[in-house]
């Protein structure tokens, strides 16, 4: 620490920075700027107070903050307060707005462009379960024609055929799991 340190209370510090920087700088933010970097100027408790070397604080924030240069008053945004009958009309607008849309949805769903989740869901079902049940028909053909190609036995053929099938089906449903809406797809047994 220099021999020219000055520790004074993180009140008194808020006035003399305030008036270096040409800005209103409150207690409570002077507080969190000196919590965020103690380690810089190494604050003390005296009691319940907590002194802070000034001439440390100052040139820190020299060095770490941009201050602009204008009015001491701080920043204010523009409040525009609403009247009742204003608010009480973005209200009614807003409410006419949703009746709408729900009319909209009432006829789309009418004209069969909009179908609920639950419907999809179960014709992605019925999709999967078709395609096990077109494995299956396929299945015997198939082993059949596979035997006589390769001069073996179909029954030698239909265990990679089944898991051929299951490998398939699971990674059908995986596809339409993804698609669908947060629905959850059962996987008929093969």
């Amino acid at each position: 620490m220099s021999a020219d340190a000055r520790f004074m209370s993180v009140s008194k510090a808020a006035e003399i920075v305030s008036a270096s920087e040409g800005q209103r700088v409150d207690r409570s933010t002077l507080s969190r700027y000196i919590k965020r970097y103690a380690s810089d100027f190494a604050p003390r408790r005296e009691g319940r107070e907590t002194l802070i070397d000034v001439n440390a604080l100052l040139e820190h924030r020299k060095v770490n903050i941009r201050v602009e240069r204008g009015s001491p008053e701080p920043f204010k945004a523009d409040v525009k307060v609403a009247s009742t009958k204003e608010r009480k009309g973005e209200i009614d607008v807003r409410i006419a707005e949703i009746e709408l849309e729900r009319e909209e949805e009432k006829r789309a769903r009418e004209r069969g462009e909009i179908i609920y989740v639950a419907d999809l869901a179960a014709a992605a079902e019925a999709a999967i379960k078709a395609f096990g049940a077109a494995l299956d028909e396929a299945e015997s053909d198939a082993a059949e024609d596979i035997a006589r190609r390769t001069r073996s036995e179909a029954r030698h053929v239909r265990p990679g055929l089944r898991t051929l099938k299951r490998s398939a089906l699971e990674a059908f449903t995986r596809a339409l799991t993804r698609v669908l809406p947060s629905s959850e797809v059962d996987t008929p047994s093969a």
